[in-house]
């Protein structure tokens, strides 16, 4: 079956045109390239909070009593942002896979003191209650259970 644009009409789906081949790559390199500066876009705006951070007093000032725990989180997150995009660049993968290998093992450690100091915080000292913690709580463990399930699959082959 060709792929083609689908019109919904009441009760029915009509296929009305044909997409060329042609067109279905291009569209998937524009999502790419739309994706790309997404994710440039979200990582130079988590390493310019995490540089921003040493900039002015914290919004939460309970981050002073635990200065150790907050570094922790604040200068790895900021390391990680900065490279984990360059992990999924496939020419990266394909010419220098020594560093991405390397580079893959370093942010995975990185990600597990981040993530721990991020739960911690979450837990301990919230700044908005008990929804926060929930949420941040549920996104830690989210985060941290699939960095160590990719970590492993990788590991397995």
């Amino acid at each position: 079956m060709a792929a083609c644009d689908l019109k919904v009409t009441f009760a029915k789906i009509v296929c009305w045109r044909p997409i060329e081949e042609e067109t279905i790559i291009t569209m998937r390199v524009k999502a790419r390239h739309y994706l790309g500066i997404l994710v440039a876009f979200l990582a130079i705006t988590g390493v310019g909070a995490s540089i921003f951070y040493f900039l002015r007093e914290p919004t939460n000032p309970q981050f002073l009593d635990y200065p150790t725990i907050t570094l922790l989180h604040v200068i790895p997150g900021g390391i990680y942002l900065a490279l984990a995009p360059f992990q999924f660049l496939s020419r990266i993968r394909s010419r220098w896979l020594g560093y991405h290998r390397l580079a893959g093992r370093f942010l995975a450690s990185m990600g597990l003191i981040l993530g721990a100091a991020a739960l911690f915080l979450a837990l301990v000292i919230p700044f908005s209650g008990r929804s926060e913690q929930v949420v941040n709580g549920f996104f830690g463990m989210f985060f941290l259970i699939s960095l160590v399930k990719g970590f492993l699959y990788i590991r397995a082959g």
